[in-house]
């Protein structure tokens, strides 16, 4: 294995690691199940990106294939469980119906047509060294746009809740969210950048591997 795909690995076992531990400690709360299913989604999602390299696919193309539509099913939930953990962490808040349920209703919906359909991504056309050129479906850009749009819901929850508490007795929370803003926003933009702007511009995935990394 190459180091990319090592550090893949060792990735995923942190992020399951780390949903556990969150979990046991936080036992029948809601913030601790929503976590385990953020890290377990985004352990899935680079499962999947490890599946897809080269190396399995000189061994079994199809299960690079089904790897590159189980990454893209990864990343939808994983989007899904951050709009969730927002309005749970550190305190659940109200549910704001209008909002979060077409968001977690779309990341369902995509996550189950990149597993079982080839409307997202058809096939991997050609391997680079980061990456590989990807022929995608008649649904991507839909699905790239449903990406975006709620990590703006996501942060724009967690910025209304800042605001909200930034001046009130409850410091500790106040801290809690601005650290949470804080790495969120500094782990996902620069994933989107590798795994979804690039190739939407580039229709390709040149570095797609370095994007779990962050």
């Amino acid at each position: 294995m190459d180091i990319l795909t090592i550090a893949s690995v060792l990735l995923m076992v942190a992020n399951i690691s780390l949903g556990l531990l969150v979990y046991m400690r936080t036992l029948g709360q809601s913030r601790g199940r929503t976590f385990l299913a953020f890290t377990t989604t985004a352990a899935l999602w680079i499962g999947g990106l490890v599946l897809s390299q080269q190396k399995v696919a000189d061994i079994n193309p199809d299960l690079a294939a089904t790897g590159l539509k189980l990454a893209f099913a990864g990343a939808a939930l994983t989007i899904l469980s951050f709009v969730y953990l927002t309005t749970v962490y550190p305190k659940k808040v109200p549910f704001r119906k209008a909002v979060e349920y077409p968001v977690l209703f779309l990341g369902i919906l995509f996550a189950l047509i990149s597993l079982s359909t080839d409307k997202i991504v058809l096939e991997i056309k050609e391997y680079l060294p980061f990456g590989y050129t990807v022929e995608y479906g008649s649904l991507y850009y839909f699905y790239g746009a449903y990406i975006v749009i709620a990590l703006v819901v996501g942060f724009w929850i967690l910025i209304q809740r800042y605001k909200e508490i930034k001046d009130s007795d409850d410091k500790k929370e106040a801290l809690q969210l601005r650290y949470f803003l804080g790495a969120t926003f500094l782990s996902f933009l620069p994933v989107v950048i590798t795994n979804l702007i690039v190739p939407s511009f580039l229709h390709n995935s040149p570095i797609s591997r370095i994007g779990p990394l962050f």
